[in-house]
Order: structure tokens, then C-alpha cells, then sequence
């Protein structure tokens, strides 16, 4: 999967972006650069951050030659502590409307009237995600994406990626996705997400625009997304033609790797899985890394590959 530069996060307008990272020293990178373009474009930068995680910051941005001490004199860093922030708008597990923007809408409201803009990095979400607090999580992406209708700014999160993955938070990860206009890097899981369609003449249609846009927010690159709604269109079409079933889109990211499969009622019949080149499964087969067709219980599941490399 191909990540945005954390350079040209900011660069493109106020963006709402969400990092899944693995090890600190990455974490640490990533903010540094964005805090570091802020410095560059004359912007202030808001750090919302655990104490642990401020230093680091600060260290890396030393590193890249800025002088954190003097920069903050200068009041173009403020750097926040999260779980006292946090504490503020946070009520009986949940976030506190009225209060979100009360006290952080003051914080931005009040750098945003200097003239700067503002760039925004938070880890709130994160420690509510960690402590369990997944439901929180999810309302205060949504009081962001509030808050960003009142006054302009740039705002980028970050998650441990070990903490989001499983699958008993697929659905709320899936939340958290949507809710962000940028996914700069998936966490690598084998994360499985499905719709079920009627066998009727828009199902082929209604399956890619449901590709296009999961693929979209996970950040793939266009070609790859144009490669797997082509292939999950020529496979509805043929549940739809063929099997007349009911069929369902199962869509699974594994890095580089999209796997593709359509699931119907009907039993494999040969004569419908005539690969002719250019079309149908000859054009799923022309775009996929690897294909395939496997009976099941209830019909049969034809599955495909989409990926960067060929095998």
C-alpha cells in the first residue's frame, strides 16, 4: 500500500489524517516532519501528546536541526499534555460535546486568530482506543471533523497498530477510516470486510462503487483501486448472469495485496467460466496477480488477487 509523504499531508489544505504505526522511532518521524513543515511554512503546530511521547518529539526535531526551546518561546509549538486534556471534555467514558469544543475549539479558535494556520497532531484517540475506550474514540474523530467546519486547521492522528488490529474491532476500525480523509498507512492485518448484493441489473455497479470507496479509504493507490473494480465488476456480473443469486463481495488488505471474491448460491458451472481474452475472466485474469474458483457449501466463491507485483 502506498503512504502519503508526511510532508504533502498539509500541503494540499486542511486534511482530517490518520497514521497506524508500529514502533515509536516511526511515530516519532512522522510527527517531527509534521511539525517540522509547520516550522517551515510559518504555521503554528498544536502537539497533543503523552509526556513520554512530547520528549521524543522534541528530541527528533532537534535532530532535524530546529530549535525546539526558541520555537516555543515564539509560540509556533504548543505542546499539550493529553491525558490532562483529555480529562476536560471526558464524561463517564464518553466526550462531552459542549465540553470538546469549549476547550479544544478555544485552544485552536485562539491560534487560529494570530493569522497562522494550524497544524494539529493528537493522540487522544489513541489513549481512549488503548484503554478500551473504543466508542469514545470514534465520537471525538467525529468532534474533530465538527470542529474543522468552524475553524480551519490540519489535523493528524495516530494509533498503535497492534492495538487497532483484531477482529473484534474490524467494525469500529472501519469507523475510524471513514471518518479521516487520508489513511497514510494501513495497519498490515487480514482485516475482511463484505456487502451482500441482489441479483439485479445495478448490482455489478453498486459492488465497484462499494470497492472504489473502501479501497479509497484504505489508502490504495488509484490504479490498484481501478484494477479491483474492474475485477469485482466482471465477478458480480457473472453471479448476476449466470448464477441469478445473490452474491456477496468480500474485500480483504493485506499490504501490497487486495483479495477480491464473489460468493454465490450457484454451483460451479463450467461452461460459465469460459476465460475469453479481454473479457469477462479473461479480464480477471489479465489484472490479477493470481484467481481461482472453489465450491462451497452454498454455491461457489471465485476469488482474486489485485496487487503491485505480479507473480
Amino acid at each position: 500500500m502506498s503512504a502519503i509523504e508526511p510532508w504533502t499531508v498539509v500541503d494540499s489544505g486542511e486534511v482530517h489524517a490518520v497514521r497506524f504505526y508500529e514502533r515509536e522511532v516511526d511515530l516519532f518521524g512522522e510527527v517531527a516532519h509534521f511539525v517540522g513543515g509547520a516550522m517551515e511554512a510559518n504555521e503554528i503546530a498544536i502537539v497533543v501528546a503523552t509526556e513520554p511521547h512530547l520528549r521524543g518529539f522534541a528530541a527528533r526535531l532537534s535532530e532535524l536541526g530546529f530549535d525546539v526551546e526558541d520555537i516555543s518561546r515564539q509560540g509556533l509549538i504548543v505542546a499539550l499534555d493529553a491525558a490532562t486534556l483529555m480529562s476536560r471534555f471526558l464524561n463517564d467514558g464518553h466526550v462531552d460535546a459542549g465540553a470538546f469544543h469549549s476547550v479544544i475549539g478555544g485552544i485552536v479558535q485562539r491560534q487560529a486568530e494570530t493569522g497562522h494556520r494550524v497544524r494539529i497532531f493528537g493522540e487522544m484517540v489513541s489513549l481512549l482506543w488503548d484503554g478500551g475506550d473504543v466508542v469514545a474514540a470514534i465520537e471525538l474523530e467525529a468532534l474533530w471533523n465538527d470542529l474543522a467546519r468552524i475553524v480551519p486547521f490540519s489535523l493528524l492522528c495516530a494509533y498503535r497498530a497492534d492495538s487497532v488490529l483484531g477482529a473484534g474491532h474490524a467494525k469500529a476500525l472501519e469507523k475510524v477510516c471513514a471518518l479521516h480523509s487520508s489513511v497514510l498507512e494501513r495497519p498490515l492485518s487480514d482485516l475482511e470486510v463484505s456487502a451482500q448484493f441482489m441479483a439485479h441489473i445495478a448490482a455489478p455497479r453498486e459492488a465497484r462503487h462499494f470497492v472504489i470507496d473502501l479501497m479509497r479509504r484504505w489508502g490504495y493507490a488509484p490504479d490498484l483501486v481501478n484494477d479491483a473494480a474492474l475485477v469485482v465488476t466482471e465477478l458480480a456480473a457473472n453471479a448476476v448472469v449466470h448464477a441469478a443469486s445473490t452474491f456477496t463481495v468480500v474485500l480483504r488488505a493485506e499490504d501490497e495485496v487486495v483479495h477480491l471474491a464473489v460468493e454465490d448460491s450457484y454451483p460451479v458451472d463450467q461452461s460459465s467460466l469460459i476465460v475469453r481474452p479481454g473479457r469477462g475472466l479473461g479480464l480477471v485474469a489479465s489484472l490479477s496477480r493470481r484467481w481461482g474458483v472453489n465450491d462451497s457449501a452454498d454455491g461457489k466463491r471465485i476469488w482474486a488477487e489485485v496487487g503491485s507485483v505480479n507473480l
